[in-house]
């Protein structure tokens, strides 16, 4: 049994662009996610709150036939995550160079989730029990990439609730 690390993710509502705060499992705002104002597409920084430090830049491919977006650090490809199609459920995937891919797939209209490697599964994402305040609990095996994980839960939101993988998919 591997240790677990526990976040929340809470959007900030009225703001003119897409604004999350993810707090560690001590309560602490750990990082925060924030949308670029003028952008062809989402573009969203993802910020540690502890560093100030910019970690990642999450970038819409707009011309894409299905939800898709690279995760960039220092304006290298670290990763991407891909709605997959398929009959009867969601499932999107997320391409790391390298064997670590992540297979994600869940009830993501009642925005509960898991990822997995290998048939493993290595992060739980609940809003169950959030779901008044829009905050999602997110626990992740602790050897794992904690911020890649946090920015692919970013990500799933953002397409949620732009209604950009229909209702009737599920």
């Amino acid at each position: 049994m591997s240790l677990k690390k526990r976040y929340q993710l809470k959007e900030k509502g009225f703001t003119l662009t897409d604004k999350y705060i993810i707090r560690d499992q001590t309560g602490n705002d750990a990082y925060e996610v924030k949308g670029k104002f003028f952008s062809f597409g989402d573009k969203l920084s993802f910020r540690s709150n502890f560093t100030d430090q910019e970690l990642f830049v999450i970038d819409q491919r707009k011309l894409s036939l299905r939800p898709n977006y690279r995760i960039l650090k220092d304006g290298k490809l670290l990763a991407e995550l891909t709605k997959e199609f398929g009959w009867g459920k969601k499932t999107f995937e997320v391409d790391v160079p390298g064997p670590n891919d992540f297979v994600i797939n869940g009830n993501f209209w009642d925005r509960e989730f898991i990822f997995k490697r290998k048939r493993e599964v290595v992060a739980t994402v609940s809003k169950k029990f959030w779901s008044l305040n829009d905050v999602y609990g997110i626990e992740i095996d602790a050897e794992e990439d904690q911020e890649l994980i946090l920015a692919c839960v970013v990500i799933i939101d953002l397409i949620m609730e732009k209604g950009r993988v229909a209702d009737n998919d599920e």
